[in-house]
């Protein structure tokens, strides 16, 4: 019986160290794009209404450095992404802020994302923004052109609100 119940044991315990060997296996954090890259054959969205087929982006030290039509892939990209069928937009999205609905976030009285009670699926963000915010242009000049901003109280806490900055 002694034998029978270390064997599950020992079992169990190479088991876990199995588990926990892949668990944090894949914690690992991936490493991001090395050196400069292009985007190639993408739609290219740089404003609204203004649109560039079959169009490159140019990715240098964490910065565009150049969008267009014509424009060649240097030499020192070696692996160009085919960005064929793809879109290509001119900002990034973020889509869970409470951007508008919170003004200074010490201060309760400016903030709208939060309401009382766990069933306020009546609160509206569209109506709660505040289109005057210092956060909006703040959030902008980072390069953020949309979000989606949401309220965060309860169980049901409402709907959000997509804003183009």
């Amino acid at each position: 019986m002694t034998s029978r119940f270390t064997g599950l044991l020992l079992i169990g315990l190479l088991a876990g160290v199995v588990a926990l060997g892949v668990n944090t296996a894949h914690a690992q954090k991936q490493p991001g794009f090395q050196g400069p890259y292009a985007l190639t054959n993408a739609q290219i969205v740089t404003a609204p209404g203004d649109t560039i087929s079959n169009g490159t982006v140019i990715v240098r030290d964490d910065s565009i450095a150049a969008v267009g039509p014509n424009i060649g892939v240097p030499g020192d990209i070696e692996n160009p992404l085919d960005c064929e069928g793809l879109t290509v937009h001119a900002g990034l999205i973020d889509s869970g802020t409470q951007l508008g609905l919170e003004e200074v976030g010490s201060l309760p009285e400016t903030q709208d994302y939060n309401e009382i009670g766990d069933l306020t699926a009546n609160m509206e963000a569209l109506t709660a923004v505040n289109p005057n915010s210092v956060s909006i242009p703040v959030t902008r000049v980072h390069g953020i052109t949309t979000v989606l901003t949401e309220p965060t109280s309860g169980l049901l806490p409402g709907t959000a609100a997509l804003i183009s900055l």
